[in-house]
């Protein structure tokens, strides 16, 4: 076991302590919570997600990159995900923390065509993935990004991100549980028509299978939104997708 400084206890404790895992409703692990790991574990990029390991659907996201990827980019690593050495399909119920070095060697990552259209392009050399116990067909993981300029991550990075992972793990159910409460507080309608959104429908059709106006839509909409904190219809839908099973 690598030793920690006073300076990486403090900081730690301070990540798990102040409450900046539930600051965010829409993710467990928003932008103050990875502003305060990049002191503990630096990296250029460092990020939240949780994902269908079928369909690698993105169902909760939040990082500290000042601009997303280009399209090109975001399309390239749907359709190669699979070959991603800390693919979600292979790693998603992994306890450790992992580092792209750790089962890949340089060449050979530089050869895959995952590195050269998604993480080349983004300038990432150096990746280490942190994953959390999830339900079935979801994988939820913390990452971190560095350049070649960077350095790869040591041992002490990865235990680091390991001895934190218990309390991580708890806070991500702590934010699950905050959720239902505020989803309980949904109207049956307002509940009803949020459904309808997660099954894709417009306000028009909703309004029409309910007999409604599409205004009248939109206000129960506006007020699910308030009762969420969120302010989108896919931050809404996410919090009905992680709901634990009852």
């Amino acid at each position: 076991m690598v030793g920690f400084s006073h300076r990486e206890f403090a900081d730690a404790l301070a990540l798990v302590n102040t409450g900046a895992m539930l600051v965010d409703r829409s993710t467990p692990f928003g932008r103050r919570f990875l502003d305060l790991l990049a002191r503990l574990v630096p990296g250029s990029v460092l990020g939240y997600r949780e994902r269908e390991v079928g369909s690698h659907r993105l169902l909760i996201g939040c990082d500290t990159s000042a601009c997303g990827p280009p399209e090109s980019v975001t399309v390239a690593a749907m359709r190669l995900c699979g070959e991603h050495p800390l693919s979600i399909r292979r790693c998603a119920h992994e306890q450790r923390a992992l580092r792209l070095s750790d089962v890949v060697a340089g060449p050979q990552l530089h050869r895959l065509d995952y590195f050269r259209q998604v993480l080349a392009p983004m300038g990432v050399e150096h990746q280490i993935r942190l994953w959390l116990p999830a339900p079935r067909g979801v994988a939820r993981y913390l990452y971190i990004n560095r350049s070649s300029s960077d350095g790869d991550f040591g041992d002490h990075d990865r235990e680091l991100l390991e001895v934190l992972r218990p309390s991580l793990a708890a806070g991500r159910e702590r934010w699950a549980g905050a959720d239902v409460r505020m989803v309980d507080r949904l109207t049956r309608r307002e509940s009803e028509i949020l459904s309808w959104v997660a099954r894709g429908k417009t306000n028009q059709e909703i309004a029409d299978r309910l007999v409604v106006s599409p205004n009248t839509v939109r206000k129960h909409l506006e007020n699910s939104f308030e009762k969420l904190g969120v302010h989108t219809r896919a931050e809404a839908v996410a919090h009905l997708l992680t709901q634990p099973d009852p």
